[in-house]
């Protein structure tokens, strides 16, 4: 099954309204505050208030009209499968560049990536695009994921097990 152009192109233009700095993305009131009380009737509550757990939520509804709202979404925190996103865009990325062909293999170690959280999947993923080339992705200005001037942002500096696992600068 091909992945079509126009799904593709879909994909990485919401990635690109995410990658709005918060800076240039300031919180909406009301999302906030809905934001706010789901997390209070859901018991989560303390885990924000400890500093134990952060969000950050975007609304694409309306692609030209993004609306943001975050909690701790200004602390660094370890969230496992995170990156995974960032080896998924990477891999469309190289694709939409033509520098990688979409074939039922690769679609089936981007589903299990995604819909399994395979790390198997995701280190062999890595493999494939290249640290380098998700590096560059995240940085880029298209994308602006990650900003070491900006409190970092989501990064990809290993893979999930195996040899080669691992970025080097």
């Amino acid at each position: 099954m091909v992945f079509g152009r126009a799904a593709l192109v879909s994909l990485l233009g919401l990635v690109g309204v995410w990658a709005l700095p918060a800076a240039e993305l300031p919180p909406d009131p009301v999302l906030q505050g809905q934001l706010q009380r789901t997390l209070a009737s859901s018991g989560l509550a303390a885990a924000v208030e400890d500093g134990r757990m952060a969000v950050a939520l975007v609304d694409v509804t309306d692609p030209a009209h993004p609306r943001y709202a975050g909690l701790n979404d200004r602390h660094m925190m370890y969230a496992a499968s995170l990156p995974k996103i960032a080896i998924l865009l990477a891999g469309f990325e190289k694709i939409s560049q033509g520098m990688m062909i979409y074939n039922p293999a690769v679609r089936e170690m981007f589903v299990r990536l995604t819909r399994f959280s395979s790390n198997t999947d995701a280190s062999k993923a890595i493999q494939s695009i290249g640290f380098d080339f998700i590096a560059r992705v995240l940085q880029s200005d298209k994308y602006r994921l990650y900003d070491p001037q900006a409190n970092g942002g989501l990064w990809v500096g290993k893979a999930y097990g195996g040899p080669n696992d691992y970025w080097k600068r």
